[in-house]
């Protein structure tokens, strides 16, 4: 069996040669993140909305709140300012639990598929992508609430507690981020990810102490908060607020004990799933076995999908006739080129993809390239 293989992702051979591995996985990392924000631009309501919220909560609750009495929280601190840290962290928290949706969503319409198969430098530049994305929204919303905080009067963290803000978050976005990758490599479309998040979000919120500390909790709640990796976050928050930005401080009394604001940093940097996701990035291994790939920008190539050219010049440089030829698509486009050029065309359509958009006569439909293995028993090789 001979098969042909293209690909429309993918820069010029002789270009990738003199380039060194970190400048292409610079470039690869740069265009994908470029892609993200070019989404955003298009439904800027998503940013708006992102950004509203949590000054909504902020000025809600630190309202309904400002006649507690003092003394009620710890070091006489007003709930507002209280109420500040847990707010910049849930927001921070709940986009980086978002980051796994348009990965899922390239997934469902076949994009991702079309980048494992691209030759990228690294695929991590996929998973680089979403975590400088989600990296540049947290920060955003997060200076939106730290300065609403500040003209409502709750107070400052100064420079070395904004060193400290800065780390705390970075660490949380990246081991958030790296978690809901790896659920949308893992579940299997972005409704079950969409419950994942719903379910997940509001739940750690009431049980961290992010709107009220241990001492006011039951036990049963006191253990779940102190034991929370929101709660790790907060904490080290509240107290570059309260002045205290020093690593060595005490910031955290849990019911096991102490914890220091580098002990909660600590726990949080150790909580990223960067292996997992890397590893459920990396390619395919059968795609190691294409002989010969034709890509969009190959100099011998006149006319893009849906003419024939890219399958005619597969074939020709694989020295076999197309009619002898097997062609796996995704796309319309795709399959009507393949058939033109006179291939035995099969189509694994995208999720959710309408399937009347592909040619009806001439295709064999499959949902997973599983299917053809009983086809290929017994074919010549």
């Amino acid at each position: 069996m001979t098969s042909a293989s293209s690909s429309l992702l993918s820069p010029a051979p002789s270009a990738n040669a003199q380039r060194s591995a970190l400048a292409d996985l610079t470039q690869e990392t740069l265009a994908l993140t470029r892609r993200l924000f070019l989404q955003l631009a298009r439904r800027p309501s998503t940013l708006v909305a992102g950004v509203l919220q949590p000054l909504i909560w902020l000025v809600l609750f630190g309202a309904l709140f400002a006649n507690a009495p003092e003394g009620l929280l710890p070091e006489g601190m007003s709930y507002g300012r209280f109420l500040g840290a847990g707010v910049i962290v849930f927001t921070a928290f709940s986009a980086a639990l978002n980051a796994g949706l348009p990965v899922m969503f390239d997934r469902e319409f076949g994009f991702l598929n079309r980048l494992l198969v691209a030759p990228l430098r690294s695929r991590s530049s996929i998973v680089l992508a979403s975590v400088l994305y989600i990296t540049a929204l947290s920060l955003v919303q997060s200076v939106a609430i730290m300065a609403t905080a500040w003209v409502l009067g709750y107070g400052w963290p100064g420079g070395a507690g904004l060193l400290l803000v800065l780390l705390t978050l970075l660490l949380l976005v990246f081991a958030v981020t790296g978690l809901s990758l790896g659920l949308a490599f893992a579940l299997p479309g972005h409704i079950e990810l969409i419950a994942v998040i719903f379910v997940a979000n509001l739940p750690l919120l009431f049980a961290s102490t992010a709107l009220a500390p241990i001492s006011f909790m039951p036990a049963w709640l006191g253990w779940l908060a102190a034991v929370n990796p929101l709660t790790f976050a907060i904490e080290p928050i509240r107290a570059a607020y309260a002045g205290h930005f020093s690593l060595s401080a005490v910031v955290l009394h849990a019911p096991y004990g102490d914890l220091t604001a580098a002990a909660c940093l600590g726990v949080l940097a150790t909580s990223s799933s960067r292996e997992a996701v890397l590893l459920k990035a990396q390619p395919h291994p059968w795609l190691e076995a294409i002989q010969e790939r034709v890509h969009g920008d190959d100099p011998e190539l006149k006319r893009g999908k849906p003419h024939p050219d890219v399958f005619q010049l597969a074939a020709q440089r694989l020295g076999v006739n197309c009619a002898d030829s097997w062609a796996f698509e995704d796309s319309p486009a795709g399959a009507e080129a393949a058939l033109a050029a006179g291939c035995r065309v099969f189509v694994v359509p995208a999720p959710g993809a309408d399937r009347k958009l592909y040619p009806g006569k001439g295709t064999e439909m499959l949902t997973s390239l599983v299917d053809v293995l009983p086809l290929l028993e017994g074919t010549p090789q």
